[in-house]
């Protein structure tokens, strides 16, 4: 049985979905930009004034990025799904990091790992 090989190309409304995610990625970009605020300490950290939600969104995203929602299923494919023992590990780890060395590092106020870098 032969096989044919389509081209999909996208539709209007494809380009109307991926232009809208950009100029909305845009103006918030210009928003940022042109708010009075405009140190790193507030761009990067929030003025350190967040609330539970937009921190545990933002460790959320960088946790869960989009190489890992590209890569998870082919993991699982290859090896198996003992790589959801990660998520049995976070349980354990996570309680420790946040009793452990967040009071530490959290009064220091750095921004980057850079600034730590730079300090030594």
């Amino acid at each position: 049985m032969a096989t044919t090989m389509t081209t999909n190309y996208f539709d209007p409304f494809d380009y109307v979905v991926l232009g809208s995610a950009l100029i909305m990625s845009f103006c918030v970009g210009m928003y940022y930009s042109l708010n009075k605020h405009k140190t790193t300490e507030y761009l990067l950290a929030g003025g350190r004034n967040n609330s539970l939600f937009p921190t545990a969104a933002s460790v959320m995203a960088t946790t869960v990025s989009a190489v890992t929602i590209l890569g998870l299923p082919a993991e699982v494919y290859s090896y198996g799904i003992q790589v959801f023992l990660i998520a049995l590990v976070a349980f354990i780890s996570v309680p420790i990091s946040a009793h452990i060395f967040v009071p530490y590092f959290h009064p220091i106020t750095l921004v980057s790992v850079y600034v730590v870098c730079s300090c030594s």
